[in-house]
This record gives structure tokens, C-alpha cells and sequence, in this order.
């Protein structure tokens, strides 16, 4: 939401937001003149033309019920979304249950080295944007495409990206198969062509082209000559049998070389040199939260990560193991249903580590669940050294008696064990 107030701020909209708390996103927000409220209440919709809200506002929400009494438009955050995509002849939808917000800012920095200007939209702060989302002058437009609530159905991109598919959002899917059946809709979408891997293209239903990427010579888009130079991997980009060139990656984790082979595979389509697509993903530093060093001074390194599923954490584990450092990781748990229905594979997704704390749930838009509760998966985890707590000071307190400049501190989730992590690296 954030980065659609700042391109409608851009596009000279008169906009303002309600939020429950002051952060560092709302704070920004008011530094460019957007008027925020602390509060939900009826006087803050009335003079709107239209009121955009996110999945996680209840149709009871006061402020939504005001502008329906008031027959003011209202706008799902992924109906305004389109809105403003559809103003692009080249808009560029980036799905997939793990890694989209990287991939979309890796196509968007590639679209930037070659002098492209894209207008671009992506669910973390990236500094070479100052912020989340930037208005530009081209017919280029790059989002990150979400699945939870089947929003991105609202989408019609002119390219689109399925890169991976993955069982979450228990809240409101079923099971995979239900997931699916969302992500099967989306690859209709595209009015050119759509990206994704072998094993998903062989269920898609989609009679749209489907271009394949991946680390195997059956893909369209592959890389070769891997190598792996202390968790940065390095590989040879191959368009079908034609060889592209080498590309040296700037950030950690075998899962971003495949987000790196889908960015280039997108930029090529869309006519991006090569020389720009090399010359962008060998500099590409990543962006907040996803591997985010945030302290590396002393010997003491520590990184923050948006992971908050099993397939995420286990990933985000490995890219730090060629390290070869001790690991203390913390992991603070996203909502209840995820940890109830996924409960198995997060007791197996911390292998690797030397000690292992996990923290109170942080329970976004549900209420409390014992069988889902961050205890419950504490109790659940057979690890030699793990430790379970309930508030920021007593963590941070025992991590200031454990920690040694020898350690890498990785703090996992995506509620505000971030604050946790910076706040740590400031003691």
C-alpha cells in the first residue's frame, strides 16, 4: 500500500491513508506530504474520492463502511493496482510464492541500468529507489504480482512470472491444489507470454506462450558453468542453445540465481541488452529485508530476512552456511494459521544453526490459536539448544550474553523482528 500511495502522491493525487500505529513507512508517507491517520474513523473518508483497502480491512471496517454509505468508490488495493498498470503498454507481473519481491527489483534495477525508466512497484524498501515504488516516464511498469486472496487476478501484465508455487496462506486456501488453481488463472492473464519452470508449465491449463527458466538444459532460459565463490554464485545465461554471456551475482543464496535467470529472461524478452542485464545483476546488492546485512562491524554479522515459511527459512539458512560461522538464528513466526498447517515442515527447517530462539508470534490480522501459537512450535522442534521468548527486552538480553563477534545473527520473519534486529545492532 505504501508504494501505490507514493506513485499516486507522483501522479499528483491528493491522497491520505489510516494506519493503527506510527512506523517507518508512515513516517516516510507524511515526509512526502501524504496525511496519515492514527486511526480509523468515519471524518477521515468523507472528502475522499475513493478509498483503496488491502485484504486485511474487514468489510465491517468503519472507514469502508462510510464511503459505501456515502457512495464513495471503493478500490481493493489490487483493483487500484491494475488501474494504474493498465496506464503502461509494458507492464511486467512477477509472481510466486518465494522470491518475487527480489526478482521485481532485480528486473527493475536491470530496466534502470539500461536507461529504461520504468515506473516500478515492489513490497520492500530498496535504496536505490528511496523507498518502495518510483513513477516513470516509460511504458515500463514492474509489480510484484501477490497471490494471497487471489489479488493478482486483477492483473492483466503484459508479461507475467509464475516462479515457483508453494502451499501458504492457510487462512484462505485449502490445500496446493487450491493455490494452484490461483496461480493456473493468473498465467491467462499475460497478453504476450509467461514465465515459469518445466514442472510448472506441464499443469498449467494457460494456451498462452510459456517460456521456461531455470538451472536445467530443458529450460528456455538456463544457466550453465555454476559456481559458488563463498554463497555468491556465478553462472553462464543461455537463451535455448544460444549463449548469452557469464553473470557474477553480488548477493548470497543459491535461490537467487534462479531469480537472477527469470530477471534476464524477462529483460531479454522485453529487448534489454545483455551488457545491461550483466552489468545490473553483478552490482545488485539486494533490498530490505531479503539477506539485508545490517551489522557487519567487529566481526559480529548480522543479516535480516523477510522468511517466513519453512521453504524460505531453510533457503535463507544455507546462502549464510558457506560463511562457515556459528549461526544464532531468530525466528519470530507469521500468523497462527501458517504455523498450525505447516507445523511439520517448520520443525525441520532449522538445520544448520547452532542455536535457535523463537519468538512470540507476530499474528497480523488473526486472532490467538494454541495449535498454531509460537510455543506450540517451540515445543515441537527437536534442537539442542533453543530457547523460546515472549518479549523483545528478555530476548535481547539473553542475546547480549550469548552472542560473540564470531556469530551470525539471523533474524527471520516478516512481522517486526526487523526492529529486532537493528535495534540489537545499535547495543
Amino acid at each position: 500500500m505504501a508504494g501505490l500511495c507514493k506513485i499516486a502522491k507522483s501522479l499528483d493525487f491528493s491522497v491520505s491513508g489510516s494506519d493503527i500505529n506510527e512506523n517507518e513507512l508512515t513516517r516516510s508517507l507524511e515526509n512526502e506530504g501524504v496525511s496519515i491517520y492514527y486511526s480509523h474513523a468515519s471524518k477521515n473518508v468523507k472528502n475522499a474520492s475513493a478509498v483503496v483497502y488491502t485484504s486485511a480491512i474487514k468489510k465491517s471496517n468503519i472507514e469502508l463502511e462510510t464511503a459505501n454509505l456515502l457512495g464513495i468508490l471503493t478500490l481493493t488495493r489490487a483493483e487500484f493496482l491494475q488501474m494504474i498498470s493498465k496506464k503502461f503498454p509494458k507492464s511486467i507481473a512477477i509472481s510466486g510464492c518465494h522470491g518475487k519481491t527480489t526478482t521485481t527489483a532485480m528486473v527493475s534495477d536491470i530496466l534502470l541500468t539500461a536507461k529504461l525508466d520504468p515506473t516500478i512497484h515492489i513490497g520492500a524498501n530498496w535504496d536505490r529507489i528511496d523507498g518502495s515504488a518510483r513513477l516513470g516516464e516509460s511504458e515500463f511498469f514492474v509489480t510484484e504480482a501477490c497471490e494471497y486472496n487471489r489479488s493478482f487476478l486483477a492483473l492483466t501484465p503484459y508479461v507475467s512470472a509464475i516462479l515457483n508455487i508453494d502451499f501458504d496462506h492457510p487462512d484462505y486456501y485449502y490445500d496446493y491444489e487450491d493455490i494452484f488453481s490461483a496461480y493456473d488463472e493468473f498465467s491467462h492473464k499475460a497478453t504476450s507470454c509467461v514465465l515459469t519452470t518445466p514442472s510448472i508449465k506441464a499443469k498449467l491449463s494457460s494456451k498462452k506462450k510459456v517460456v521456461t527458466c531455470g538451472l536445467t538444459t530443458e529450460c528456455f532460459y538456463h544457466g550453465e558453468n555454476i559456481i559458488n565463490k563463498e554463497g555468491k554464485y556465478g553462472f553462464t545465461l543461455y537463451r535455448g542453445k544460444n549463449k548469452l554471456g557469464k553473470i557474477q551475482l553480488n548477493i548470497l543464496g543459491e535461490h537467487n540465481l534462479t531469480n537472477a535467470i527469470f530477471a534476464a529472461a524477462i529483460c531479454d524478452i522485453v529487448g534489454v541488452p545483455f551488457t545491461a542485464i550483466e552489468n545490473s545483476l553483478s552490482l545488485f546488492s539486494g533490498l530490505s529485508r531479503r539477506l539485508e546485512l545490517v551489522h557487519n562491524q567487529k566481526q559480529l554479522t548480522i543479516y535480516s530476512d523477510y522468511a517466513h515459511h519453512p521453504t524460505e527459512i531453510t533457503k535463507t539458512i544455507s546462502a549464510v552456511l558457506p560463511l562457515s560461522k556459528p549461526i544464532i538464528a531468530v525466528f519470530q513466526p507469521h500468523t497462527y494459521s501458517r504455523t498450525k498447517y505447516l507445523l511439520n515442515q517448520f520443525k525441520t527447517s532449522f538445520s544448520g544453526i547452532d542455536k535457535l530462539i523463537i519468538y512470540n508470534t507476530f499474528s497480523a490480522r488473526e486472532e490467538y490459536s494454541k495449535d498454531g501459537s509460537a510455543k506450540t512450535l517451540f515445543d515441537s522442534i527437536n534442537h539442542p539448544d533453543k530457547h523460546y521468548f515472549d518479549t523483545e527486552t528478555d530476548m535481547q538480553s539473553y542475546l547480549a550474553k550469548v552472542v560473540t563477534s564470531e556469530n551470525i545473527l539471523l533474524f527471520l520473519g516478516a512481522g517486526d523482528v526487523d526492529k529486532f534486529a537493528k535495534n540489537f545492532a545499535k547495543l
